[in-house]
C-alpha cells in the first residue's frame, strides 16, 4: 500500500505534451478531447488519464498500475463533487438508494423460559 502522498496527481499543462506523446499520445487521432489527468512518480510523467472518454496511458514501470487506480478514484470524486457539491447531500443520497438499507429486520426468536420463571 502506498501513502497518499507516493504520487502527484494533477491536471495536465502544456508543458506535459512531450510527456504525453512519450507514454503513447502521439497522433492527432490518439489525442484524447476534455479533462486530462496526469500522475507523476518521482517527478516523472509515468501516467495520464482522459477523465471524459475514460482512456489511459501509462509507462512502463512497476508503481503505474498503482497511479492509474489512484487518478480513477480522483477523477471520480471529481466528478461526483461537479454533480452534486455537498457531500452531505452525495452521502444522503447514497443511503436513499442502498438496497440494504431498506432490508426488513429479521424477527428475533422468542425468549425461552425455563423453570418457574422465578429470578432466584
Amino acid at each position: 500500500m502506498y501513502s497518499a502522498t507516493a504520487f502527484a496527481i494533477r491536471d495536465a499543462r502544456v508543458d506535459d505534451v512531450p510527456e504525453l506523446v512519450r507514454l503513447g499520445w502521439s497522433t492527432q487521432a490518439e489525442w484524447p478531447s476534455g479533462q486530462i489527468i496526469v500522475g507523476e512518480i518521482d517527478g516523472v510523467v509515468a501516467a495520464a488519464l482522459a477523465t471524459v472518454e475514460d482512456r489511459a496511458v501509462t509507462a512502463d514501470v512497476a508503481r503505474a498500475p498503482y497511479l492509474l487506480a489512484r487518478m480513477r478514484a480522483r477523477a471520480a470524486g471529481s466528478l461526483a463533487n461537479r454533480r452534486t457539491p455537498s457531500v452531505a447531500e452525495r452521502m444522503h443520497a447514497a443511503q436513499l438508494t442502498d438496497s440494504t438499507a431498506h432490508a426488513p429486520a429479521r424477527p428475533r426468536p422468542a425468549a425461552r423460559q425455563t423453570g418457574s420463571g422465578a429470578f432466584w
